[in-house]
């Protein structure tokens, strides 16, 4: 600029030739975008649960999740979840009974589960606190 405050159009005092060190690597941009899906993946999991995010995962035994749930149920004192609502309960076919081993599961509540002869041996407690009548 001149005195007068005119421009007189050096652009090279503006823009220099020069611009190493300004921008980032393709390796740091795939870096970043890596991190971030993890990131991603991990909260996902963390939030809806890492079974609902893994659903090509199967597992052939949830008696450990089912007795989980019938215990919560007890513990709220939840006569519908305990008494009513149904779970489909998958053992290996050693767990199941006879009638049920061509489907590899076998629907009940937590009732059945805890006081049916069979199915009783897997664990699942009864609730005395929940009346089921």
């Amino acid at each position: 600029m001149d005195k007068k405050g005119e421009w007189q159009g050096n652009l090279s005092a503006l823009f220099p030739k020069s611009r190493r060190g300004q921008g980032m690597s393709v390796s740091t941009l795939v870096l970043i975008i890596l991190g971030i899906f993890i990131l991603v993946v991990l909260i996902l999991g963390f939030v809806l649960g890492w079974n609902k995010l893994a659903f090509w995962i199967k597992s052939d035994n949830n008696v450990a999740e089912v007795s989980q749930k019938c215990e919560y149920a007890c513990g709220i004192q939840s006569q519908y979840d305990f008494c009513v609502a149904s779970r489909k309960l998958t053992a290996p076919e050693a767990d199941l009974a006879e009638a049920d081993k061509e489907a590899g599961y076998k629907m009940g509540t937590c009732k059945f589960f805890a006081t049916d002869e069979f199915y009783s041996r897997l664990g699942i407690q009864n609730c005395p606190e929940v009346n089921c009548a």
